[in-house]
């Protein structure tokens, strides 16, 4: 292709603005969902930002530095600044698609040298990313920290430390994807096709603490960077780091770290 031509709907976009952030290291820039029409060309044509996008459903083509692809359903595709990339969608059945386009001022893992990952589990982050137009504050420090989300999920998926075990691995992997929900110690080791009493014991002894101790160090851990990173309301907070209400990741943050949380934004808000 010679020339960059694009036929496409777009469903719903957000720019986020120029005061809002950076938090940390990434500046979430825009978000798009959109829906692609049978001869969809885009490039070639050379990245400023780093891309993320998630396939919700359909397929296409793609090519980029890293070789040539057929995105699918599931699919993430990933598009590095200065990039040049070149996609398409040629069939009937065309993809539709949600991405976050933001700038990253270090280096991603390893794991993201490539133009293509199959990840499933990212598509409930993906949409989180279309809500954020609706909020009234906090937009980019939330969708901030669902970038990192998907970085971390997707760097877990690399190999583990070899003094874990296959099921601890896959335990881990569990908990970073999903903690979100309503998962129990109980519900990890039924996935696992474990006796709890021998999860809990294997657990334990590779990584030093409880299941469930390690689920809600997590899910403190989790809190405390929306605490600091945003400027959601507390009820919000407790949601998004797994809490069914307020009053349950009150006291289980109080118990953590010896303040409310309120104390502790107060304390940490840059």
């Amino acid at each position: 292709m010679t020339k960059t031509e694009i036929v496409e709907n777009l469903i719903d976009y957000y720019s986020f603005q120029k005061k809002d952030g950076p938090y940390s290291s990434i500046r979430p820039l825009n978000i798009g969902h959109s829906k692609c029409s049978k001869g969809h060309i885009y490039g070639p044509f050379r990245r400023k930002c780093f891309i993320f996008q998630f396939i919700l459903k359909g397929q296409g083509s793609f090519e980029s530095p890293y070789g040539n692809y057929s995105p699918k359903s599931g699919d993430l595709i990933i598009m590095h600044r200065g990039d040049l990339v070149d996609y398409g969608c040629y069939g009937n059945d065309c993809w539709e698609s949600i991405w976050i386009d933001f700038e990253c001022n270090e280096k991603l893992p390893k794991v993201f040298e490539t133009g293509v990952i199959h990840c499933e589990n990212l598509r409930e982050i993906f949409l989180e990313f279309t809500k954020i137009k609706d909020m009234t504050h906090g937009q980019s420090a939330y969708a901030t920290s669902l970038i990192w989300k998907i970085i971390s999920i997707l760097d877990t998926d690399m190999p583990t430390p070899k003094h874990y075990s296959r099921y601890i691995n896959e335990a881990l992997k569990i908990i970073h994807r999903h903690y979100i929900q309503k998962i129990t110690v109980n519900s990890i080791a039924e996935t696992l096709n474990l006796n709890r009493s021998y999860f809990c014991d294997l657990f334990k002894k590779e990584v030093g603490v409880s299941p469930k101790e390690y689920i809600d160090n997590y899910r403190i851990s989790a809190s405390c960077e929306i605490l600091k990173q945003s400027d959601l309301l507390l009820s919000e907070v407790a949601e998004k780091a797994g809490y069914s209400d307020l009053a349950a990741f009150s006291k289980a943050f109080k118990h953590h770290k010896g303040i409310s949380p309120k104390q502790y934004r107060e304390k940490h808000k840059k």
